[in-house]
């Protein structure tokens, strides 16, 4: 069973840098400070339990998902704007294609159809190039 994550759901998350010891996760906050130092609480914490025959590799794997579940989120954000972006360009180029082809069909060589399927591929590339350069 596959099911789209419904990253709405997961708005106002406690955010990262989650820190682990053992086999409880927790992300720190602050508390104020103390003689001149900075102090801090758990904002969130979580002690993870297991049944015995479970064994250690797939415990240390659960935790550090766990751990890194804020940098997990980010970064399927981050693919999913970009396979939107990546949507659009090739939405654009069919568009911008069909109406070469029905330019050909009618012996035209360019039309307002054609032109602004073109402008729409522009946008839509400049977008996909600007998203990825975010990312480098």
């Amino acid at each position: 069973m596959s099911t789209k994550l419904d990253l709405d759901a997961l708005r106002g998350h406690t955010a990262g840098d989650w820190q682990r010891s053992d086999t409880t996760v927790y992300a720190l906050m602050h508390d104020g400070w103390r003689r001149g130092e900075e102090t801090f609480r758990n904002r969130v914490w979580l002690n993870v339990s297991f049944d015995r025959e479970v064994p250690q590799e797939e415990r240390e794997a659960t935790i550090a998902a766990i751990q890194h579940a804020p940098q997990l989120l980010s970064e399927l954000l981050a693919y999913r704007a970009r396979d939107a972006a990546v949507a659009e360009v090739v939405a654009a180029d069919i568009e911008y294609d069909e109406a070469h082809l029905e330019a050909i069909q009618k012996r035209e060589v360019w039309n307002e159809r054609i032109q602004a399927a073109h402008d729409r591929r522009d946008i839509a590339l400049a977008a996909f190039r600007q998203g990825a350069a975010r990312e480098d």
